[in-house]
């Protein structure tokens, strides 16, 4: 009798709205599976000495893409990564298509209430959020959804906790 072991993915990347947890998750996730954690926002903090909110005011958002993108190519050179992206990284410069071709795209689906109530005490540092606009937030995550919904796991995260959302990727990446 023959046993297929599955390997886990090289590259997981997490995509979701802002608030979604993907930053939090991916910590907890890397050290489940035994792989590194890596966030691309942090990364451009670090990269340009600003903070995401600094870039989007000093530079505009379209020099932030330009730097989101090269962020998540670099990724093509890290091996047993779990990368947290930004709500926007796969949604421009054919950033979905990259993270299919180079790893597994998770999406961290949450409900707009689930969103509004994570993000109200941290709007300063979301330059494309201003939490007390419902619709604003609804709006962003139906222009997004389509691209988010075309990942290859996806995992509801309402009223979860972190272990519970960690344990529910490894069973659907069959890594428990």
């Amino acid at each position: 009798m023959y046993f297929h072991r599955v390997e886990k993915p090289d590259r997981i990347y997490l995509i979701g709205m802002m608030g979604s947890g993907k930053s939090t998750v991916s910590q907890s996730l890397a050290r489940q599976v035994g792989m590194q954690a890596v966030d691309l926002d942090r990364e451009i903090e670090q990269s340009s000495g600003k903070s995401i909110s600094q870039i989007f005011i000093e530079d505009g958002e379209k020099a932030f893409r330009v730097m989101e993108r090269d962020a998540l190519r670099a990724t093509i050179n890290l091996h047993q990564v779990v990368i947290a992206c930004g709500g926007g990284t796969p949604c421009h410069w054919e950033g979905a298509a990259f993270m299919h071709r180079h790893g597994t795209m998770i999406y961290l689906r949450a409900t707009i209430e689930t969103l509004l109530s994570r993000l109200n005490d941290d709007s300063t540092s979301r330059p494309l959020l201003n939490p007390d606009n419902h619709a604003a937030l609804d709006s962003l995550l139906a222009a997004r959804s389509q691209v988010y919904e075309s990942a290859q796991v996806i995992v509801q995260v309402d009223g979860r906790s972190v272990d519970d959302i960690v344990s529910e990727i490894c069973r659907q990446l069959d890594l428990a």
